[in-house]
Order: structure tokens, then sequence, then C-alpha cells
């Protein structure tokens, strides 16, 4: 949602959260070590911001937040998704059984499909607690300690962008696919669009942000560079 601020978002995060300002490499930084994301454009750490704000709980919010034109825009960095299994990319070779008669075996690739479907579910229900709890802790706590400032009204944008591995194009799961695709649904078997459809309902621009999108490393960039 829009909103209006008595003061300026980024000299309050420059001022007030200036200690916890980073990197994009940095802040996409996963836990074994690995950049997500390898850029010097410069941010802040959300997840430490809110920490301050809640250091007796261990906070559920987004990587980061990026200042860019009057747009206010928190960002998840998220791995895991490239690696999963589904219709579109299942290799029956994964199933072959010694047995019998090294013949892929449907059972094992039924439950290779349902494991990694539970993955992308737990993978998705957790980019939208962060969506919810980020929204939460800036219209809570940071939108007033901005108002302190008691300047000129000054209209944001609120945008939430969930960066995920993988290449955001239906044409290169359609190469994946190619003759075997058979009756697949593509819309069904692309992360980025399940994903997508799963944080539709925070684009409300009257309850929750004016702008969601899952993007791939690359478009993030371009996005955030622009």
């Amino acid at each position: 949602m829009a909103v209006d601020l008595f003061g300026s978002a980024e000299e309050y995060l420059n001022t007030s959260c200036g200690k916890y300002k980073s990197t994009v490499s940095a802040i996409s930084k996963s836990d074994d070590g690995n950049f997500f994301v390898e850029s010097n454009i410069e941010g802040w750490n959300f997840d430490k911001i809110s920490d301050s704000f809640f250091p007796k709980q261990h906070a559920c919010s987004a990587d980061g937040i990026f200042m860019r034109s009057k747009r206010i825009c928190f960002v998840e960095f998220k791995s895991g998704f490239e690696k999963l299994i589904n219709e579109s990319n299942f290799n029956p070779a994964l199933t072959i059984c010694p047995i019998i008669k090294n013949q892929p075996c449907k059972e094992y690739g039924k439950l290779l499909k349902e494991r990694d479907r539970y993955k992308n579910k737990g993978l998705q229900e957790n980019i939208q607690l962060k969506a919810m709890e980020s929204f939460h802790t800036f219209e809570k706590i940071m939108s007033p300690q901005i108002n302190e400032q008691k300047r000129s009204t000054t209209k944001y944008m609120l945008t939430f962008y969930a960066v995920i591995d993988g290449e955001n194009s239906e044409n290169e799961i359609y190469e994946k696919i190619g003759s075997d695709m058979g009756g697949v649904d593509v819309s069904k078997t692309n992360y980025f669009s399940k994903l997508q459809s799963c944080l539709i309902r925070f684009r409300n621009s009257k309850l929750w942000y004016d702008e969601v999108e899952v993007l791939s490393a690359d478009q993030f960039l371009k996005k955030i560079s622009s």
C-alpha cells in the first residue's frame, strides 16, 4: 500500500539503521557461505533490523530492504527451488531399479515427486510468512519512528520481491520438457508461476503491498539497478 510518511524513509534507515547497511552480496549470503546474488548495490539487512526490534525472538522477516525513488523494497532471497523435482524436469533414470531388469520404478518416482511437492510448499509458506512479518514490522514500528521527523509528507510505494534460484522463463521450461511434455501444464510446474500465485493475495494496494514479484537473480539486479 502507498504510505504517507512525515519524513524521509532513507534518512531514517541511514541514521537509525546505518550499522545494518550492506551490499546485495552480503545480504543475500546463505548459511553455507555462498552469495546468492553478487552485487555491490547497497541496501540494509532487514533481518538484523528486525532482530533489533525483537531481541528476545527470532524475527521472520525479509532479508533486505532497499530504497529506489520513493519505493521501499523488501527482498527475500531463497534458494532450493531449482533442484525440486516435478513433472517437467523428472528424470526416470533417477528411479532405475537394479533388481527389476534395470527398469524405472514408478512408485519410487511418485515418492520423489511427492517429497519435493512438500518441500516446495514449505518454501512457499516461509516466503509468505516473511512477506507478512516484514509488512507489519514496517507498519507498526518503523513508520511511527519515521513520522517522528515531522517533516513534509512523502508518499512511498511498498514492494515485496522474492528472488529465487533458476531462470524465470517459460521458454526454458519448454526446452527442458521437449517432445516428452505431453499434456503437462507449464503454469503448474514452473515454480516461479506457482510462487507468484501463492503471493498474489499480498498484492493489494489497500491492505498490503503495491507490487509483489517473483524474480530470478538477473531480473532482480535489472530491477534494482533501474
